[in-house]
């Protein structure tokens, strides 16, 4: 089971969005929408529950987030980022894509629309 989200979840998905062509910041809404679309972050929470009780499920785990911080993290290097804006940015995208199904925010009327979507406008924005 942990060999599946490995790779359907995870490696599928990176090699995927790593062969599009486009900009980083287009490469990166790609992803979130997929993440999105295809409910990629559902079991999450099943996988950190169960690496918690399990060494070998747990190297796995590391060895995914290791994979996808990479991954995200070149996305946002090839975006200009650098130093700490690159490092904040990547471990906030990559907790918001994970923990997104986790949470039930409330709707607000100053937050209309996808908080996903809105979160990918917000990282990638450039600082003024």
């Amino acid at each position: 089971m942990v060999d599946f989200w490995v790779e359907r979840f995870n490696r599928y998905v990176i090699e995927t969005i790593g062969q599009q062509v486009g900009s980083p910041e287009d490469r990166l809404l790609t992803l979130t929408r997929l993440v999105k679309r295809e409910g990629l972050d559902l079991h999450e929470i099943t996988f950190r529950a169960w690496a918690a009780q399990d060494s070998d499920i747990a190297a796995k785990v590391r060895e995914v987030d290791h994979g996808r911080y990479a991954f995200i993290r070149s996305l946002f290097e090839e975006m200009g980022f650098a130093g700490e804006e690159l490092e904040m940015r990547t471990r906030i995208w990559l907790i918001v894509a994970s923990a997104r199904c986790t949470m039930d925010f409330p709707v607000s009327e100053d937050m209309p629309g996808d908080i996903f979507e809105q979160s990918h406008t917000f990282l990638v924005r450039k600082p003024m």
